[in-house]
This record gives C-alpha cells, structure tokens and sequence, in this order.
C-alpha cells in the first residue's frame, strides 16, 4: 500500500537488525534505522521507520576493480579503523574485525578539477556513522602522501546522505510504494489506521503488519524498506530545473499563471547574448598556454594540424572585426580558401620557424589592443562544437593509436615490483600477505595483490550509483550507470503552496493554505516561587504554567488549548474556562506532559528556554522525580550533542524540536536590546509589560481574586505572545519554504550555516551530473595555500557633498562571474604556472596542487582544449573550461537559484493576497541567501569542508576586475564629468557636479547599459539610488537624501553610522560575544554579568544576549568602570544623574565631528561652571533652583505650578495606560507601575524622567510659597 508522510524531523539510532534488515551476516552488530516524524496526506500525527540505509564513504580505486582489489581496499579500512579505536580506547585487539558492512562499485569523476574520463569508484558502507568517522580520520592522515586514500562524501552528515540519495527535503513530502504498519497491542480491530485501512485488515495481511512493536506515541507508525521511497523516481522528469527544491517553486507558479492565462517565461535565460572582450592580461596569461600546449604537443607526439590549429587561434587576435565573420573565416572556410593558403605556404616553404611566427603575432598583438571575439556566444559555440567533431574524425584513428602507445609506456614501468611502495599491512591468508599498494605514480595508484591466486574469484554484485547523467555534457551514459527511470511525475504536482495565515486578513479565492498540516506548537511560560531576580530549579517551586498548543500553526493563528495550570488555592475566577488547579506541583507538571503528549506536538516554543521556561521545566521534572517522559519515543537516540563548558545546553525531547524565541529576533532582526518587552514593541506593535516572578508571586498572595485573575491574564498572554511574535516575523513559513527550497531539515535551517545549505544543493546537482565530492581533511586544509585575491575597496574621498551622487550596483556580482565564466570545481585546470612546471615527457597526467588535493591533468586533454579555444584564464592565472566544452555544477546550480528568484520575484509583483506574497518573499529570500554564500563556500580556507583557494580567487578576482573595469569606463566615458569617488565589492558612487537629480538618473542609466553591454551575460549593473545631499565619512560609511526615481519625494538612508549603529546612544548596548571574560578585562558587561552572579548564583549571562548598562557622575577622579550601572539600578535610584559629560564627549560630539570634520565647522560642548536657574529661559547662573530674580517672581511660581500640574496629569495618564497593559481590572498605582521592567517602553522611561525632575521641592524653596 502507498504511503505519504511530511518530513517535519528526522532522526536516527542503532538497533539491532531485524526481520526487514538486510544483515549480511552481521547478527550482533546493530545497524541504524532512521526514525521520520511527521503528518499523513490524511492530517494524521505519523512516525516513518526507515530501513536499510547505511552510512558510507567513497573511495577511488585507480585503475580497474577486481575482488582482490576489493579484499585489499577492505583490509587497509579495517586496519585504519582499528587503530584509530586503540588510539581512543587504549586496549589493543589481537584481532582486527571487519568493521565494513558491504563495498558497491560505480562509475563517476572526482568534482576536484576538469576530468574528462570518468573512472571506477567503490563505495564503502559502514553499520555505524561512527566506524565512518574513524575510516574518515585514518584515512585522512596518509591522504597528504597518498592520494589515493583521499576519501569522499565522508563530509556529509548521515542524515543528508540519506536526504540526498533518495531525493527528500525538509517539511516536502516523501512518498512510499509500500509500508508496514505498527499496532497497539490493545487496538481494536474496527480501529481506522491510515484513510480507510483498518487494524483487523492489517493483523490478517503479513504484508501490511509490521514484525516491530510500537514504541512512539504517535497514531501512525510504520517501517519501510529505503529502496521503497519513490521520491527518486517521482523526480526523475524535472521541466524547469534539475533541483527538485526549484521544480516545485516553477510549478506552482506555472499552474497559477495558466489559471490567469499568462505565460511563464524564465526572464533570466532568455536574455540575448552579449558579446565579451578578452582583455590583455587574459590574453597573456592564454597565449602562455598555448605555448605549453604546443610543448606538451611535441612530446606527446600528438597530431601537427593541432599545432596548426592553436597557430590560427594566435592569429585570431588579430582581427579586427568583431562581427561573425572571423568566425566564418576561422571554422567555415571554403575550399578556394583552403587551396589559397595551402599555395601561400608552399611557396614560403620554411622561410620561418612555428617559433619566429609565434614571435611575430605577439608582437602585432602587443601593438593592437584589438577585443576577441565572444567565446559565450551560443552560435559560435555549436561551430566550435562542430569543428572539434570533424577534426577528431578527420584526424581519424592515428592520434587515437598513438594516445594508446603513450598510455601503454606510461603505466608499464609503474608496475615493476622495485616501484612499489608499501603502505598498509595485509590481511593474512595462510602464508600470504594481501596489501592495499599505490604506486610511485599518484594518478596511477591502484589496489593490486601480491599474490592474485590467493584470492577466490566472485562473481559480485555490483549495485551502480543509480545518478541520472542527462546535465552531463562531455559524456555519454555508460553500461554501469543505472538511470532511475522516470515513471511517475505525482511528486512535484502534490505539492502545494505555502502560506502563512495573517490576524484579521480577509481571506481570498487565491491558493493560500499551507499544505504542511498538522505542525503543532506548544508555547510554555512560568511563574515560579522566588524572591530573586532568577529562579533556582533545585528549591523554587513552580507555582503556575501558562501553556498555548496551537495544533496547526502554519494555517491557523489561534490556540487550540490555552489554558493555566496552578497550584495556588482554588477561589472564584471569572476566568475559570482557562484556569485548572492542582493540589501539588508534580500533578500540575505531569499534566503538561499529558498535554504534550496528546496533541503530540513537535515544537516546543519558550521566549528564554535555558534559564526558565522549558529549560527550567525539563530541570524541575528530574528533581521532582517524574516517571513520565516527554519523549516522543522509547528509543535511544544516538546523536545526542555534548554539553559545551562556556554555556548551557538544554536539550530537546527525543523526536521534539525547541525554539528559543529571542534567539530567533536576535538572528532576524536588527534591535538594541532583545527582551521580551523590546520584541513586542518592534514586531508586534503594542506594549507588553515585564514583570518579575517575586511580583507576580506578591500580588497573587497578598491581594484579592481580582489582583489574581489580572495575573491569571498576564501569565495566559506571556504564553500565546511567543507564537505571536513567530507567525508576524513569517518565520514558520520561512524556514519551511528554506528547507524545502535547501534540501534541509526544518531545524537546520536556524542552528546550521550556510556550508550544509550550499552542500546540500551542490551535491543534489553533482550526483547528477555523475560526480564525487571529496572529503577535505583538516591536514589538507592545513597546508593549503591561501587566497590571494582581495575584493576591490576603494577609499571614499570623504567629504559632504551637495551635487548628486548616483549610486550603482552590479546584481549578485560573484554569482554572475560564476555564470559567466563557467568558473566550478569541475571545470578547473589548475594555474598555468603549475601546468607548466609539468616536464616529465613520459607521462600523460603529472601531479599539480589544486586548492586542498593533488589534481592530474591529461596533457592531451590540455592540448586538445587550448587548440579549439575552449579555455580561459581568470585574473590570477588560473584555467578554466568553457561552458561549450562542459558546464560547471556550480554554474548550473546559480543559474537555476538567479533564474528561480526571478520568476518568484515577478510573481510578487502580480499578486495581491498578502499571504501569497510572505510565502513568495520567504522563497525569494531563501534563494538569495543561498546564493549570496556560494563564493564563501569556495573560499572558506579555515573551516570550510570543501574549499579551493583557485577558485575563490578566480570569482573574487573577476569580480575586482569586472568593477574596475566600469569604473575606468565611467572615469574615461562621456558622463557629464562623472567622477567616481567611492567603490566597494560590487557597487560604485559617481559624482556629477552641477547636475539636477533628473539628469543625474540619465546618466546613471546610460552608465549602467554601457557596463552591463561591456560584460558578458548575466551581469548586469543596475542604478540602484541617487543622493541628492551626501556624507561620505569613511569606507562602508556614509549617508544622504535618497532618491530611488525621478519623482521620488527622497528620504534619508545611512549606513554604518550612528544613526543606524546599535552600540550607541541613548542607552549603549553591547553584544556579550563570550560566555565569560578575562578576569582583568575591565568591561562593562563584565561588571555587571558578575554583579548578577554575586546576587542569584543562576543569574547567569547567555552567550550572545545583550546587556545594557548607563554610566552615572560619580565622585570626583572616579573611573568609567565604577560608574557602571544596570538600567535597573538606576531607574530604581532617582539620585543617580546620567554622566553627560561621558555621553557627549565619547559619543555625541565624536559622533559629530566625524561630519563636521569634513566641512569647515567645529563644534564643541563648554560645561556650565556654575549652577543654573530652575526657569528655562532665564540665563542668570550662580544660584539654584531659583536666581535672585526669579525666587521673588510670582508669575515663575504660577508657572512651577502648571508643570507640576502637568506631571500630575501625565502619572495619571501613564496609571491608566499601565493599567490597561498589565490587564488590571481596577487601577494601579504609581509604585506598579515602577515594578514593570520593560524599559524601552516610553511610558516607563517618562515615568523614571518624572521622578527626577523634583518639581514639588522647587516650588517649596520660592519664596513667595506659603
């Protein structure tokens, strides 16, 4: 029977094999089963047992398989493991245990460097990832001497191994030809199990019943064999994109402009073709190549008419016509052409050497700054095409017998015993030793036997990698590839759309619910029994429980259950529906679990979850001594993390997700602070008032029902504001669209980096296209050269500027260099300065550096490339296959995520459902993101698991050029006198003296069409804004009056400076970056993270959290750091003055002078020296509150007194408002008001400037004051 289950989280553990295990003799060793929580197609709560998965590395074999090949690669992995484990444990084992589960031949290429043959790979299973781990790690010592033990794949964790090979993605569906199911011992047989199938039908059919007993709470559990899931298959005849992550996105778009009757059109590859300039630097870097292709020609005894061949490429560059006739002369000439050269150089028989015309033609080069033709264009790539398929036929089979012969001499002497080197001690078989051997020849490294006779001949099953290899462009499919054949195409139309219900939004006719059902949330506040400022889970009881399940929050924004748990005394309660009183803590904490249990929630949602909410429940469950768990199920998981010294690490229920609210607003958002009270107030737009627990516990104890229920309400708010937060930041549906677009788990999406999401799209499309991706090692990454390129910054001629300033950008500049030049791991040469060192003349494949491995390239292959132009060089001196030899995965992989952003983004622009517009921005912004972090990846030297430093700098340093290029364009064009004054990476600011903003966008547009048509496709600079009013101060730092069109009103846009800045006034925030600080650090945060300690010993400081402080006047010589003071200290302290000479001295005026610098103006701040007169426009100085003169007036008495009215009027107000915030049903009073601690409330900061402002005591010191 089918079966299809939403992959909300998944998880996996060792279990000993069972009936649907294949165990291949293994009858001890337990294996892993992977455990999928999710919902049904049918909204029923699901739990998916998959089989039959094993984690594996990939290794390459170095010439042709053979059993003893296979005997030899099994002895040197065990070995390796084995010896790791007596490293870890200490205790040697006289025998060492076949730690590999099965090895699978297959056929593929190393995505390292540009090889043209694909080459025989084995893949080695292990019953653990953690034998996987070990192999990884043995392996990887010997891989710097010996490449051949370089391993691959062995990067990805287990679970995205299995993610990728069978095609599933976070929060996607994932279909089944057939499952079993697990049943309740004590259902019954009418019992509905899964849409019409019953319990008595499945116990009567073998197979449909399951041999596994039940052990998860969920209403459906079943297990399945992993060659059952169909996603594979069902993905196999992809329209619009090779990732399945995209195909859905174009889909869903297609369906719906068919319902309108717009046609889809894919704007990003529909471009027409630019033509590209070759530029001198380029063109020296190509001409050295062919120099070395036609040294390499000569040794390799290859055919003369490529020689011939790359002497027309020389000459090529002198053309002068742009046009498509030098193509024509070049690959299309006629016979009397042909005939007409021919005679020409009969009759100059050998007046020249190949050498002195190659001299001769460079040197005309040098004098002519003459652009090539455009290699990108599409038509001269099926002519180039065409040429190298007759040339290889005409050429016939003699080039090929020679290529033969040379392979022939080139491995024979590899193979002599003396050459040999030993590298692993053999499995012992009698008398006679088996050995893993490689040979002097890396490329040529091959498991070989000593003594072939000792090994029995199998005949093995050899199970292919079943890669579809359509992308592939360079090969054709072999016998050994199995293509998984495309017999359903259900998946992708299954898949609906995405949406995010919005609070009081009309509902629509469009497609706006979300087809992930059932993703159900529960969000969980306390209010716990202490008198300091931070509960103790070992003496601090819990006293309430507010708790809100929302059973279906991706389309439904209300609680399902909203309730109070409370142990205090029951009394009458209007609000009594939501209310439930237990007599001890230990029923009310069990009852929770209960709750969790029923609505089988898979999130759990708590604003601070370490030191209080769930974090403090999971503690307090242990020391009340619970029998009951919140586990999802009763097996041992075996990823469990470690606990990092530096900070504390709650961790999850087993199947269960948590989700600490304020990290989340940290992560997604730009704020000063990060409290609750903070959030509410950004996100939400409202007010929430922040109470502590020893308040809470006060009012509840020492007041009437009425005081109770009002706290009742606050604690029921607290619980359904988290999910509030949540669903306004879109954040559900963002991370759900993120690891469905990734590839990803739903978690993964807000506690991994950008590495697994690039690595999972990257290696979906690698797979493919047929290739392997190797496992960088941290040796390799040790000695690996670094990147040598920088991005371009110029330094800003700082100034403030009044003429507009047009700023322009190029749109997604890496990944567009990427596109455009066909720059991948699998397009790469290496650098020409390596390619030449390669002088052995005996071999075909020499070993080169490239990026973190040692890399082989064919010479003939080199040869053949350079002699039909199908190369080119990136700025620093690196080769690169074009895209009409073979597109790169990477190059394919950004053309698929620009093409898709785009698509997306025109949709936004025609809907008007607001829900379909968040879903459409989370899609957009996931497809940026990824994008954007491409290059990263490539040039992530230190932590980075696949790193190349040659391609990184090809990417940045095509980049610098590209901008440096249009920035001479601009200086030397016809502009108005444009003036470029400020570059950085991928945008320039070019100045127009004189000019009116109208004039200053037509320029800016002919400035971005002359760039965009210089370049070849896709990158284009686009006029992003025009300032009308400028400051530059210094790099990354600058602000204006932005105008984004002609008839822009304009507004004001800054970056980096103090008007955007978080760490700076009025209240000076600073991120605690570390868990603790040096105990001589002398930092504010420092202070005050100790203070907290010394009052409540679990008052601790989170890593990253935010914490304010003000700096007060002390006495005279006191220091900065004891004037520290926390916000609540100094609210609760109405003496403290702020120090304003600290703010306006290291802060304001700094601030100030950094604009005021630039123009002719100085500023600076001058201290009363004596005391001043309470009336603001009074100047007399020298008395206080009242001067001479005012301290008789009775008309400034009068006015005293109508401020003091006015401050009476405001408390008024501010009791009323507060009142109405902290859901009290009579009025509060002024001292409730001051135990709310949400200070970046402006009520509560108005309330702390009123009791300062001592009006009242003014007024009694005038004289005329009876």
């Amino acid at each position: 029977m089918k079966f299809c289950i939403r992959n909300f989280i998944c998880e996996h553990s060792q279990e000993a094999p069972g009936s649907m295990d294949r165990t291949h003799g293994f009858k001890k060793n337990k294996i892993p089963v992977f455990h999928i929580y999710g919902v049904t197609d049918t909204g029923q709560k699901a739990c998916l047992h998959v089989h039959g998965f094993l984690p594996y590395l990939v290794l390459r074999v170095g010439g042709k398989v053979t059993p003893l090949v296979l005997s030899a690669m099994r002895s040197k992995v065990n070995k390796g493991i084995e010896k790791e484990i007596e490293t870890t444990t200490g205790k040697n084992s006289k025998f060492t245990m076949d730690y590999v589960y099965k090895m699978e031949q297959f056929s593929s290429r190393c995505l390292y460097g540009y090889q043209e043959e694909e080459e025989d790979f084995v893949r080695v299973y292990f019953s653990s990832p953690w034998y996987l781990q070990k192999a990884t790690h043995a392996l990887g010592k010997e891989v710097v001497d010996k490449p051949l033990y370089q391993p691959f794949e062995a990067h990805l964790p287990f679970h995205l191994q299995f993610f990728i090979d069978n095609s599933i993605f976070g929060m996607d569906n994932i279909h089944l030809r057939k499952v079993k199911f697990r049943l309740d011992p004590n259902c019954k047989n009418e019992d509905i199990v899964y849409r019409t199938l019953t319990a008595g039908e499945i116990k009567g059919n073998d197979q449909l019943l399951s041999p596994y007993e039940k052990v998860t709470n969920c209403h459906v559990e079943c297990d399945a064999q992993v060659k059952d899931i169909l996603n594979m298959e069902m993905q196999a005849d992809n329209v619009h994109s090779s990732n399945p992550g995209l195909e859905y996105i174009w889909r869903e778009e297609k369906e719906r402009c068919d319902e309108l009757g717009i046609e889809l059109k894919d704007v990003f590859n529909s471009y027409e073709a630019r033509k590209s300039t070759i530029w001198p630097q380029e063109r020296e870097m190509l001409r050295a190549a062919r120099k070395m292709a036609k040294r390499f020609r000569e040794e390799r005894c290859m055919s003369e008419q490529l020689d011939d061949l790359m002497t027309t490429r020389i000459a090529e560059t002198q053309q002068t016509s742009t046009s498509s006739e030098s193509d024509m002369t070049i690959w299309e000439r006629n016979d009397e052409l042909e005939e007409e050269e021919s005679a020409v150089n009969v009759r100059k028989g050998r007046e020249k050497t190949p050498e002195e015309l190659d001299e001769e033609r460079q040197k005309e080069e040098d004098r002519e700054d003459v652009a090539e033709d455009d290699d990108n264009d599409p038509g001269n790539q099926e002519v180039e095409m065409t040429m190298i398929t007759d040339s290889q036929r005409n050429e016939g089979g003699e080039e090929d017998d020679v290529m033969e012969v040379d392979d022939v001499e080139e491995k024979d002497p590899d193979k002599t015993i003396e050459e040999v080197e030993e590298v692993s001690s053999g499995e012992e078989t009698g008398d006679e030793v088996i050995n893993w051997i490689t040979t002097k020849s890396s490329f040529d490294q091959n498991f070989i036997s000593m003594n072939e006779n000792l090994c029995e001949s199998k005949n093995t099953e050899v199970i292919q990698r079943q890669f579809s290899r359509e992308m592939t462009d360079a090969s054709g499919i072999s016998d050994r590839t199995v293509v998984a054949p495309a017999e359903h195409s259900q998946a992708m139309e299954q898949t609906k759309l995405l949406s995010q219900t919005s609070i009081d939004e009309p509902s629509t006719s469009e497609k706006s619910d979300s087809d992930i059902v059932g993703l159900c949330v529960a969000s969980l506040e306390l209010l716990v029994h202490t008198q300091k400022p931070m509960p103790n889970f070992v003496f601090d009881p819990i006293i309430s429980i507010s708790l809100a399940i929302y059973d279906d929050v991706c389309r439904v924004s209300t609680p399902k259950l909203h309730v109070l748990l409370t142990t205090i005394p029951n009394e009458i309660s209007y609000i009594e529906q939501n209310v439930i009183y237990f007599e001890t803590e230990l029923e009310m904490v069990e009852e929770v679990i209960k709750y969790v249990i029923q609505f089988d929630v898979d999130v759990l949602v708590g604003y601070e979850t370490v030191r209080v909410s769930w974090g403090f429940f999971f503690r307090r469950m242990k020391v009340l001594g619970t029998r009951m768990s919140m586990d999802r199920t009763r097996i041992k998981r075996d990823d469990e993390q470690q606990n990092r010294e530096e900070e504390i690490v709650v961790e999850a229920p087993k199947g269960r997700l948590l989700v600490s609210v304020w990290k989340v607003v940290r992560s997604d958002l730009k704020l000063r602070n990060y409290d609750l009270g903070h959030a509410v107030a950004n996100v939400l737009r409202r007010k929430l008032p922040m109470i502590d627990n020893s308040t809470l516990i006060k009012r509840i104890k020492g007041s009437s029902s009425i005081v109770r229920n009002d706290v009742y309400k606050y604690l029921l708010k607290l619980s359904s504001v988290n999910i509030s937060l949540l669903i306004e930041m879109n954040w559900f549906l963002k991370n759900a669209e993120m690891a469905r677009v990734y590839g990803i788990q739903f978690h993964e999406v807000w506690t991994r980096g950008s590495q697994l999401r690039v690595e999972s799209m990257l290696l979906r499309l690698a797979h493919r296209m047929n290739f392997v991706a190797p496992s960088i090692t941290h040796l390799q990454r040790n000695i690996m050269g670094s990147p040598e390129q920088l991005q371009l910054i110029l330094e800003p001629q700082s100034k403030v500027y009044f003429d507009p300033v047009i700023v322009l950008d190029f749109q997604s500049l890496y990944p567009s260099m990427v596109i455009a030049y066909n720059y991948c791991y699998s397009t790469i040469l290496g650098k020409i300065s390596n390619l030449v060192q390669m002088t052995n003349e005996s071999r075909n494949r020499e070993e080169i550096i490239l990026g973190a491995i040692k890399y082989y390239p064919s010479k003939d292959d080199l040869v053949k490339m350079v002699a039909y132009k199908e190369v080119c060089a990136s700025p620093l001196a690196a080769m690169f296959v074009k895209k009409s030899k073979r597109e790169g995965v990477v190059p394919l992989l950004l053309r698929e995520i620009l093409a898709a952003r785009i698509m997306v983004k025109n949709a936004m622009k025609r809907v008007k459902s607001k829900k379909l517009k968040r879903i459409l921005d989370a899609r957009q912004l996931a497809l940026k993101l990824v994008a954007n972090v491409t290059y990263g990846y490539t040039a992530a030297n230190w932590s980075g698991r696949m790193p190349c430093a040659e391609l990184a700098d090809a990417i940045l340093g095509k980049g610098r050029e590209t901008l440096e290029r249009a920035i001479e364009m601009v200086q030397n064009g016809d502009y108005g006198g444009a003036d470029v004054i400020y570059g950085d990476t991928d945008s320039m600011f070019v100045l127009v003296r004189g000019a009116s903003v109208e004039e200053a966008f037509e320029i800016g547009k002919r400035i971005a069409d002359d760039v965009t048509n210089s370049n070849p496709d896709p990158v284009v600079l686009k006029l992003e804004k025009v300032y009308k009013g400028c400051v530059l101060e210094t790099k990354k730092r600058y602000a204006g009056w932005m105008y984004e069109h002609e008839n822009d009103e304009g507004s004001l846009d800054a970056k980096g400076i103090e008007t955007v800045r978080r760490d700076t006034c009025p209240i000076v925030s600073e991120v605690l970056e570390k868990g603790d600080y040096s105990p001589k650090a002398m930092v504010p945060q420092k202070k005050l993270a100790e203070s907290r300690l010394k009052t409540c010993s679990s008052y601790i400081t989170l890593r990253g959290e935010r914490v304010p402080y003000v700096i007060i006047d002390g006495v005279a010589g006191s220091t900065v750091y004891s004037c520290v003071r926390s916000i609540e200290h100094f609210a609760r302290n109405p003496d403290y003055k702020i120090n304003t000479n600290y703010y306006l001295n290291a802060h304001i005026l700094a601030a100030l002078r950094r604009v005021t610098d630039l123009i002719p103006m100085k500023i600076d701040c001058i201290s009363l020296a004596s005391d001043q007169c309470y009336v603001t426009d009074c100047s007399r100085i020298g008395k206080t509150p009242w001067c001479i003169e005012c301290e008789s007036n009775p008309e400034e008495l009068a006015m005293a007194f109508v401020h003091l009215g006015r401050e009476n009027r405001a408390r008024s107000q501010i009791r009323q408002i507060c009142g109405s915030c902290q859901s009290a049903t009579i009025g509060i009073n002024d001292e409730q008001v001051l135990e709310c601690s949400n200070f970046s409330c402006l009520l509560r900061q108005t309330i702390s400037i009123l009791d300062r402002a001592k009006t009242r005591n003014v007024i009694m010191l005038h004289k005329d004051f009876i």
